[in-house]
């Protein structure tokens, strides 16, 4: 339900393909690789279900960024301390929690350049954002850092010594994975890991692959589901002025290059310093792949457009006209199809290897078998 109305909220387009891929994304999300965890007693539904809910904070606090009434920046700091609150509470749950820091990194690294000018002339709105955004973070932190502290009150105080009690940090997160299981920086790069880099490697791929273009592509994707806009040539000048971005635009493309920032980061430190194929599970904590296979979905299916009836007859992509290609779709495909890997990807086969893996990891996992 989260990520639903996470994706309703920042998809720049009608009402109606809004919820079209809003109910796609958290279809995808039902049907995931992580299968059994979301249902099970287990910490990947509780830190996802924060993750998600920190990020739809966060994109309501970029709307309120970008508004133009009198109290939208205190709306945004509000908005902006609810993200770091939910952040902060999903660190404590999984340590990867942190790399949605790097949201709130990226926008206090932009507000570097401007901290001198804004200092100067004391403007409060500014300084309103930047003191909200460093205490989100700082939140963050915070949830990163409690359960380190607890762990050594419990096991390096009242003359208890542990092997990790003096290093710098004491973090008992790297000790258990580093005692227990052997895992820290390439030491899972063994030949006999494999076949565990190649399970890990479907949806390794489809999490960089929908990362990337999110970073550096995001007018192209912001086309793929707004579709092509109607001009009216007739009563334009010429040459025609360069189309500007709507609010709701601006908004989306600023939320999505954020939110694939700590997809790309979990993808890199399960490559190189933990066990690579939880990323099966894992990846449920974040949106942007599975946007961007809704995209690819919805695009390559057709929209069912609102045309009359509002899109009741349950045809997709046709309106009225049955089977008719709705205008710019040719468009809307190139623009879809374009983002790197997902050209010849086809989601239905996705889909099935999807379910499929789920099933064996729940048999896998039941029986406390590895890979799960």
């Amino acid at each position: 339900l989260v990520l639903y109305d996470l994706i309703y909220f920042i998809t720049p387009s009608t009402d109606l393909r809004k919820r079209q891929l809003a109910f796609t994304t958290a279809c995808l999300h039902i049907i995931s690789p992580a299968g059994i965890f979301l249902s099970a007693p287990y910490g990947e539904a509780p830190f996802a279900f924060l993750n998600l809910l920190g990020l739809l904070c966060y994109a309501h606090a970029i709307q309120n960024r970008f508004a133009r009434f009198a109290d939208a920046f205190q709306l945004d700091a509000c908005w902006t301390i609810g993200a770091g609150i939910c952040f902060g509470l999903a660190t404590t749950i999984r340590s990867n929690g942190l790399s949605s820091g790097l949201i709130l990194a990226w926008d206090i690294f932009t507000s570097f350049s401007r901290l001198k000018f804004i200092l100067r002339t004391l403007d409060g709105e500014q300084i309103t954002r930047f003191l909200a955004t460093f205490a989100a973070g700082t939140l963050v932190a915070i949830g990163f850092v409690a359960p380190q502290v607890i762990a050594y009150m419990q096991y390096c105080t009242n003359g208890n010594t542990g092997p990790w009690c003096t290093a710098l940090p004491p973090s008992i997160y790297t000790l258990v994975q580093s005692h227990y299981w052997n895992v820290g920086f390439l030491r899972y790069w063994t030949l006999s890991n494999l076949p565990l880099f190649a399970l890990a490697l479907p949806v390794g791929w489809l999490m960089v692959t929908s990362a990337l273009p999110s970073i550096l592509q995001t007018e192209d994707l912001n086309r793929a589901i707004a579709g092509p806009k109607q001009v009216d040539t007739r009563s334009q000048p010429y040459p025609r002025p360069p189309q500007t971005s709507s609010r709701e635009e601006k908004v989306f493309m600023h939320c999505l290059q954020r939110f694939a920032l700590p997809q790309l980061a979990l993808i890199g430190l399960a490559a190189t310093s933990f066990h690579v194929q939880i990323i099966n599970r894992i990846s449920s904590d974040y949106p942007v792949w599975y946007l961007m296979l809704a995209v690819q979905i919805c695009v390559s299916g057709g929209w069912q457009e609102e045309r009359g009836s509002e899109g009741r007859t349950g045809q997709r992509g046709s309106g009225v006209d049955g089977g008719v290609k709705p205008s710019g779709f040719e468009e809307e495909v190139v623009a879809a199809g374009g983002l790197f890997g997902l050209k010849n990807m086809k989601t239905e086969w996705l889909m099935r290897g999807v379910v499929t893996y789920a099933a064996v990891q729940a048999g896998l996992y039941a029986s406390f078998l590895p890979p799960a």
